[in-house]
């Protein structure tokens, strides 16, 4: 997300960017919808399937956009077990029962049958406790017995004000999200939200503690007027991509990390879309619309990245009598890092360094990059035979007959996550879903230009709206909101209630 003040605008218009990164389809893929209840209900944005509220937009007064961030909610305990009586662990120097309740799990076996095995579900005082090979664990984690998420959710919906926002964000009711705000005054914000378990200073909260301490057992979060959080910046511009809050605008506004504990587990880790927020929206004082759209689609790889730290290592191995390796290291010497369509040296480079990059993320061991950098030589030559086919013709979005080229790539701010297909080509699965610039005038009316990878009929094939966007997607073009009624005039295909259609119960497609 990103939030642009008026004093950073050359127009004097407040802005703001909601741009999630999501998958293209399941329980978490965006769905776009407007909602007007009519009695102060009106919001457009971003929903999960089921969600109850809007998760991410705006309504006339403020929006926000959220972006997953990754403090340390999740502490593990060693539990002592009393050699004579597995169902005790020790806690002060006294042994205590673990709760203990039965789970029924029904396991299928073939066709019609199946079988109930049953499980001991044990609890400490700490949390739920896992049996393993190396012992008794207890984890608590921010968020145990949590239910006030729909409340906060109704709450951020209905805010007017940067005060009602900030209100309802108090509840703290959501262990772990971002949110990058903006308004119709021309207030921006960011605000590292979550559930920040309140520690004994003094451990190492990221490693396995001693489990027979009761003092080591929190029950309490940071109040939320301690959190990390931006209120109108001089800097007038805000941004996070996944990244530390401590790097979230230009460095004379941004925080200082001194001034939190370390026990609070705040990440420090940057990404490339970060690096590149800095030096597109953090570098240029006076930012136009046009600026804004153009370092949204930016597909360029940072210096400072991964990406970057790469390629510097496989260039720099001899290729020997290697000619395949030594036309490869040639093309990503060449290469500009950036991953536009037409680019000669995007897919050799991606498809090296996606794996390395992917398997760090997720903890995974990491393959070495000569070894990708074989593989994509092999898959390259063998699906088309070059090592620096054109970008688009490898990246491509495929929506029912809908199949074109799509620039973009992992970690880039025209982000576009990818699988392999057996024809050698990458399938966008995830990455930029919906997305929207939003505005507010200087006289605070909002407007907002939005697009979606496919269309609103995200499960039906034969609806005309199953991938209506993607050619607009493609081509990186928004189309205009019509949040108003005035708006929409003219532009409604069918009116009717949920299930029904013409006074008739409508067909369950």
């Amino acid at each position: 997300g990103v939030a642009v003040a008026r004093a950073r605008s050359d127009d004097g218009v407040t802005r703001l960017l909601v741009n999630s990164h999501q998958p293209y389809a399941g329980p978490v893929a965006w769905y776009e919808a407007e909602l007007d209840s009519g009695e102060g209900w009106h919001v457009s944005g971003g929903f999960f399937p089921g969600s109850p509220f809007m998760l991410h937009g705006h309504n006339e007064n403020l929006g926000w956009a959220n972006t997953v961030n990754e403090p340390d909610l999740v502490d593990i305990y060693r539990l002592t077990i009393n050699p004579d009586n597995e169902n005790q662990y020790l806690l002060d120097g006294k042994w205590r029962d673990f709760k203990k309740e039965t789970a029924e799990i029904k396991v299928n076996l073939w066709g019609p049958f199946w079988w109930t095995v049953e499980r001991d579900v044990l609890r400490s005082e700490h949390g739920p406790v896992l049996k393993t090979p190396n012992g008794y664990f207890a984890v608590r984690f921010a968020g145990m017995g949590e239910y006030r998420q729909v409340e906060q959710y109704y709450r951020l919906d209905k805010a007017k004000t940067l005060d009602q926002f900030l209100d309802a964000l108090r509840l703290q009711a959501l262990p772990s999200i971002n949110y990058v705000y903006a308004d119709r005054d021309g207030n921006i914000a960011y605000i590292y939200n979550g559930q920040f378990p309140e520690r004994k200073p003094g451990f190492d909260w990221k490693g396995v503690l001693p489990g027979d301490r009761s003092d080591l057992i929190w029950h309490s979060y940071v109040p939320f007027d301690k959190i990390p959080k931006y209120i109108n910046p001089e800097s007038g511009v805000l941004f996070n991509a996944n990244n530390t809050p401590f790097r979230a605008t230009t460095p004379s506004s941004d925080l200082d990390p001194s001034a939190f504990p370390d026990w609070m587990g705040i990440q420090t880790d940057m990404t490339n879309r970060a690096y590149r927020m800095e030096e597109t929206f953090g570098s240029d004082p006076q930012i136009t619309r046009e600026e804004f759209r153009a370092y949204k689609f930016d597909v360029t790889y940072s210096e400072k990245s991964e990406m970057a730290k790469l390629l510097k290592q496989v260039v720099s191995v001899d290729p020997g009598d290697d000619s395949d390796l030594a036309e490869a290291q040639d093309i990503l010497r060449r290469w500009d890092m950036r991953a536009t369509k037409d680019s000669r040296g995007a897919a050799l480079a991606i498809l090296m360094a996606e794996p390395v990059v992917h398997a760090r993320i997720v903890k995974e061991p990491v393959p070495d990059p000569m070894d990708t950098l074989h593989d994509a030589i092999k898959r390259l030559k063998e699906h088309f035979g070059r090592l620096d086919p054109q970008w688009g013709e490898v990246n491509r979005i495929i929506r029912g007959d809908v199949d074109l080229p799509v620039a973009g790539g992992p970690d880039l701010l025209r982000a576009i996550y990818a699988k392999k297909l057996d024809d050698g080509r990458l399938k966008a699965v995830g990455g930029d879903t919906l997305f929207m610039f939003v505005e507010w005038d200087k006289d605070g009316k909002v407007s907002s230009r939005n697009v979606s990878q496919f269309g609103s009929a995200m499960t039906r094939p034969s609806s005309p709206h199953y991938a209506d966007q993607t050619p607009l997607y493609a081509s990186e073009e928004m189309r205009p909101e019509l949040f108003t009624d005035a708006e929409l005039e003219g532009h409604v295909q069918e009116a009717y209630r949920p299930g029904e259609r013409n006074g008739k119960a409508a067909p369950a497609d």
